[in-house]
């Protein structure tokens, strides 16, 4: 453990004289109150999500049937310097024409550990979270383009809870 003290002498002579208790306390609460000034208050969350835009895959399942699929991977990035814990992350599929919701994937405590060994985002950390979906199948001509809403619910070592959300296009693709 460093000792505090104070230096002191002349004419090139240097003694260490030990604090005393009051001053090594007193010492100790200065550090103390400069170390906490700067945490913040609040945790500040940036989204990222990849590839951006999302393509969608269409695959034919035969008799008229096709199959239409996609992956995608969402980074949440604490910015501010407070760490805290992922609750949630969750993807709304919209039909981009009207805007009507077609599927939800959520991933939520358990589903997030399953995948990355935790929920926690450390302060100035990140954690990449991937999400899939398919649509089980559509009758032949289906050419929809899609909008991923992906929202995300977090909550701060200060016990702020904090929501971000971010809207995703579909990648062109060209329908016949």
């Amino acid at each position: 453990m460093p000792r505090l003290g104070a230096v002191f002498g002349g004419r090139g002579e240097e003694r260490v004289r030990p604090m005393t208790s009051a001053r090594r306390g007193g010492a100790i609460i200065v550090i103390a109150a400069l170390a906490s000034c700067g945490r913040p208050e609040k945790a500040a969350l940036l989204l990222t999500v990849t590839p951006d835009p999302i393509p969608v895959a269409v695959f034919a399942a035969g008799h008229g049937v096709f199959i239409q699929s996609a992956e995608w991977q969402i980074t949440v990035r604490e910015t501010a310097g407070l760490g805290g814990q992922l609750l949630a992350v969750d993807t709304t599929i919209r039909d981009s024409s009207t805007a009507d919701p077609v599927a939800t994937v959520v991933s939520q405590g358990a589903d997030i550990t399953g995948e990355t060994g935790t929920t926690r985002v450390g302060q100035h950390g990140a954690l990449t979270v991937s999400q899939r979906w398919s649509d089980g199948g559509v009758f032949f001509p289906t050419c929809m383009t899609f909008l991923f809403d992906v929202h995300v619910s977090f909550i701060d070592d200060n016990a702020n809870q904090l929501e971000a959300s971010l809207r995703v296009p579909q990648a062109q693709r060209t329908c016949s």
